[in-house]
C-alpha cells in the first residue's frame, strides 16, 4: 500500500489533485500582517508579542574581547603606578570583633579570606582554639613532602596562641569580677602591688582556672 501511495506521485511536478482554496479577499503580505496577541490577560507585561521588531535587552555585557590575554598581562605587568603604602591609625583594632584579622596579618596564608578563623561570618560557632589547632595541623604534600605551613611560619603560632591566651583571660575576668563585684575597683596600680605578694596566687587560681599562666 505504502509503495502503491509512493508510485502514485509525479516525479518532478505538482500533484494534479492537490486541493485549493479560492477566496475575493485582497492577500496581506506578511510584513503586513499584525502578530497574533491571543486572548488578553490581567497581565499587560505577559500580553507583549515579541517578535523581530521588538526592542529587547539583557543585563550581560557583550562578550566582544577587545584585547588578547597575553596582550592584558603584559600591560598590567609593566605598568609603572606605585602602590601606596598601608596607612597606620591610632585606634586600635578589636581582635575580637574585627572579621578577618588573620586575613589583614598574613596575607600569604589567606589570600582571598577563604579559612580565615577570624571570620565573624561563619554558619557554624566553633571555638577560637578550635579553629586555630586546625590550621596547626593542616598539611599537603609539596614535592613529595609533608609541608605544615602554618605551624612552620615564624610569627603565626605565637600570634594565634597570643589570641587565645588573652581571650581567655578576658573571659575568667569576668567570671571573677561577677564571683567578686566588690573587687571591680582595683587598679592597674594595685593589682601590681598584689603580684608582688602572696596574695596574687589566689586570684591568678580564680582568673585562669585552665592552667594558663
Amino acid at each position: 500500500m505504502k509503495y502503491v501511495a509512493l508510485n502514485s506521485l509525479p516525479e518532478n511536478d505538482v500533484p494534479p489533485d492537490l486541493m485549493t482554496v479560492e477566496t475575493d479577499d485582497d492577500i496581506v503580505a506578511v510584513d503586513n500582517c499584525s502578530p497574533d496577541v491571543g486572548p488578553l490577560t490581567d497581565n499587560p507585561s505577559e500580553d507583549i508579542v515579541y517578535d523581530d521588531s521588538t526592542e529587547m535587552n539583557i543585563f550581560l555585557p557583550v562578550g566582544v574581547q577587545q584585547q588578547q590575554d597575553i596582550e592584558a598581562l603584559k600591560s598590567q605587568v609593566s605598568e609603572s603606578e606605585p602602590m601606596l603604602w598601608p596607612s597606620l591609625d591610632n585606634e586600635p583594632l578589636n581582635e575580637y570583633q574585627v572579621s578577618h584579622l588573620a586575613t589583614m596579618a598574613f596575607p600569604t596564608f589567606f589570600p582571598v579570606g577563604k579559612g580565615d578563623p577570624t571570620n565573624q561570618g561563619l554558619l557554624r560557632d566553633v571555638l577560637l582554639h578550635e579553629r586555630m589547632k586546625h590550621l596547626l595541623k593542616f598539611a599537603e604534600i609539596i614535592d613529595g613532602n609533608w609541608v605544615y605551613r602554618f605551624p612552620n611560619h615564624p610569627r603565626f603560632s605565637h600570634w594565634a596562641f597570643n589570641m587565645i591566651q588573652r581571650k581567655q583571660i578576658l573571659q575568667h575576668s569576668g567570671i571573677f569580677l561577677k564571683q567578686n563585684p566588690g573587687e571591680a575597683h582595683l587598679t592597674i596600680d594595685k593589682l601590681c602591688e598584689m603580684a608582688a605578694s602572696n596574695t596574687a596566687n589566689i586570684i591568678l587560681l580564680v582568673l585562669m582556672p585552665t592552667g594558663i599562666k
